[in-house]
């Protein structure tokens, strides 16, 4: 048996995104960050031909319209309570069909929330694919790692350095 296969991915209001990055980028350069990395992600997964389909849980428009572009069907069912509630929407309206959820730093409580749906989730660790950008130090450790991605383009337009994301002058 061949099975369904979504990718479910969250992402919240991108307006406030990246609030521990707030000493160094200003809040509209997090929210391009945000929308570059989500970009990111459906490239991404619109390569993988395995996959069923997308579902971006959302109710930030311009995510939404990045989604659409993918054509990912936007959900916005538990989009407003957080990554665990995002996930546990999305796996009761996928009900039967299998599903992958991104980023890899799901937690406790929606792994928990899968079992009282009867699912048990396996959790895969890729470190490449764990490195989120919240931090400075996670934005520096990015930026020593070379990559063809929406984001890297968007903060070599910024010209920010590894110097530059531990300084408050990169809030331009």
């Amino acid at each position: 048996m061949n099975a369904r296969i979504h990718a479910v991915v969250p992402i919240k209001d991108t307006s406030d995104a990246k609030r521990r990055l707030a000493n160094v980028l200003c809040a509209a350069r997090r929210q391009q960050l945000a929308l570059a990395m989500f970009e990111d992600v459906l490239a991404t997964l619109t390569g993988v031909r395995e996959l069923a389909g997308i579902v971006a849980v959302t109710v930030d428009p311009a995510a939404a319209t990045i989604a659409a572009r993918y054509g990912a069907r936007v959900s916005n069912a538990g989009a407003r309570e957080g990554h665990t509630g995002a996930v546990a929407a999305a796996a009761r309206e996928l009900a039967a069909e299998a599903m992958l959820t991104l980023p890899g730093d799901i937690r406790q409580e929606a792994v928990d929330a899968a079992r009282r749906c009867a699912i048990e989730p396996t959790v895969v660790r890729l470190p490449r694919i764990a490195l989120d950008i919240d931090t400075p130090d996670d934005l520096a450790l990015f930026l020593a790692t070379p990559s063809p991605t929406r984001t890297r383009a968007l903060l070599e337009q910024w010209r920010l350095r590894l110097h530059d994301a531990m300084s408050p002058t990169a809030t331009g």
